[in-house]
């Protein structure tokens, strides 16, 4: 069970805070993205199970001015492995508006995280899930190797697992020493109930302080436009968990997650319901908990600072 002490004092800080620093400070803020291309310049992983079509900086930017979008977190996808060259670039252009989410290999180098650090990279991702990967042990080898390695960094751990996976992993991320991300609600099963026992200890993880989640990319977890009711629940459940922990995300620009048997083939886009997620979420949360989610967290986890 959540302290109530603990609950209370977060929801006090946004209270009386997230609405003033909503209005003064950074603006919304799109806490998951990933850039593609131009193909040519940034070549792909072989390994990929297909090729998406490109969305680089400009149409980012565009994306953002359609939806009111001040401030990005850009997240490396799997397509490009540890090639983090698209990524810097981009926070290079992006500059005090962006923020960055690597991949490393198992044994970067302390030189080469101090650079992503310097560049603007505010944490690292272990994906599992792209890769299908479930397997409770493989999965707490990769993540003893990477969290030690990220030890002393100044960045966070981004998980993105099935929420059987988080839940196996469940006391190492209890007692984990860096500040954890969780993606995508945790990955749940379409219609999970937020009584489901896994469930219900990836809330009390992130009650707990010890983890951010994100509120992002419902389509990918059985969420239908424009209400998503059956995330509902599920979002409350974090919001009355832990107000000061959640992140809201568009997952743009949408990849499917489908495998034809080419990797040369090129899969368009989705075209989710981007705007009535963005609503959608304002209104299941209400006024302060949105400006939380969407401003207020974000700016600290990833410090967005714009008089810098």
């Amino acid at each position: 069970m959540i302290a109530r002490r603990g609950f209370l004092a977060g929801t006090v800080a946004i209270g009386a805070a997230g609405l003033a620093a909503a209005k003064s400070g950074p603006g919304l803020t799109d806490t998951h993205v990933h850039l593609f291309g131009p193909h040519a310049k940034y070549p792909m992983s072989t390994g990929r199970p297909f090729t998406p079509p490109q969305a680089q900086i400009g149409d980012l930017m565009a994306f953002n001015q359609q939806h009111g979008i001040t401030h990005t977190v850009v997240i490396q996808p799997s397509f490009y492995g540890t090639d983090n060259r698209l990524l810097v670039n981009a926070l290079g252009v992006l500059g005090k508006r962006g923020a960055g989410v690597a991949v490393v290999a198992p044994d970067v180098s302390e030189g080469e995280l101090a650079s992503l650090r310097s560049a603007g990279v505010k944490g690292v991702r272990l994906n599992l899930e792209s890769g299908g990967e479930r397997e409770p042990e493989i999965a707490r080898r990769r993540f003893d190797a990477l969290s030690a390695r990220l030890a002393g960094s100044g960045m966070h751990l981004q998980l993105f697992a099935h929420i059987s996976v988080i839940d196996a992993l469940s006391d190492r991320l209890a007692k984990c020493p860096i500040p954890l991300v969780i993606d995508h609600f945790g990955f749940p099963d379409p219609n999970t109930l937020p009584r489901d026992p896994a469930f219900r200890r990836l809330v009390a993880l992130v009650g707990s302080g010890r983890a951010h989640v994100k509120l992002s990319a419902p389509w990918r977890i059985g969420g239908v436009a424009p209400e998503f009711e059956t995330l509902k629940p599920l979002a409350l459940a974090f919001a009355d968990a832990a107000p000061n922990r959640l992140l809201w995300g568009s997952d743009w620009p949408h990849t499917q997650r489908r495998s034809p048997p080419e990797p040369e083939r090129v899969v368009p886009f989705a075209k989710p319901a981007v705007t009535a997620w963005k609503a959608t979420v304002a209104r299941w949360l209400g006024p302060e908990r949105w400006a939380a989610a969407a401003v207020v967290n974000p700016a600290r986890l990833y410090e967005f600072n714009d008089n810098a």
